[in-house]
């Protein structure tokens, strides 16, 4: 990020994002941080409980996709 102005930009980007994340009707991230457009999680489900929440972050994302690992 090099602008002074890309940390508070980041932020109001994943406003929505991190709503979207830590509220779902499925299972949800017993741990979720976020720094910049790093986000660290632990996830308290099986594999794949987990794949399906990524379908679910990638299916209501605008312009990004993500991939859990």
């Amino acid at each position: 990020m090099g602008r002074r102005y890309a940390p508070a930009a980041a932020n109001i980007y994943f406003k929505k994002f991190d709503k979207l994340a830590t509220n779902t009707p499925h299972i949800n991230p017993l741990l979720y941080f976020r720094f910049l457009d790093d986000i660290f999680g632990v996830w308290p489900g099986t594999v794949q409980q987990l794949k399906e929440y990524e379908n679910y972050l990638n299916s209501n994302s605008w312009h990004q996709s993500y991939l859990l690992i």
